[in-house]
């Protein structure tokens, strides 16, 4: 069908889209340390957490007692690349709903008129 292609199609252009806001969260995490600190840095940091405790249980290496925390350049990478695509994601989750509601309403409106055209009276 012609679906798949259009997917990858729209998977592509979300990743060429999500590089820009990607570089804008790098630019500012690396100029300004409150947003790196309390925006960027800690879902990097659980991220890492969380990847290595898994990847070690998984290997059968038993639980970790200490993780190491990332460095702070990658902290920025990784964080910067989190924030971006969750960006793109909320956006495109609020254009779906849009459609969603607006799909909707012009439902409702459709299933009114056509009661009032019957001579229905609608409370």
């Amino acid at each position: 069908m012609v679906y798949f292609p259009i997917a990858k199609l729209s998977l592509l252009l979300v990743r060429q889209i999500s590089k820009p806001v990607t570089k804008f969260i790098k630019r500012k995490a690396t100029s300004n340390a409150i947003f790196r600190e309390y925006v960027v840095c800690p879902p990097a940091q659980i991220l890492h957490w969380i990847g290595v405790r898994s990847k070690m249980r998984m290997l059968g290496l038993g639980q970790p007692k200490f993780v190491p925390p990332l460095n702070n350049a990658m902290a920025i990478e990784t964080g910067s690349n989190i924030l971006g695509e969750l960006t793109i994601f909320t956006i495109g989750i609020s254009l779906i709903l849009l459609e969603f509601t607006r799909q909707r309403t012009i439902r409702k409106n459709m299933i009114v008129t056509e009661h009032r055209g019957k001579g229905w009276k609608m409370r």
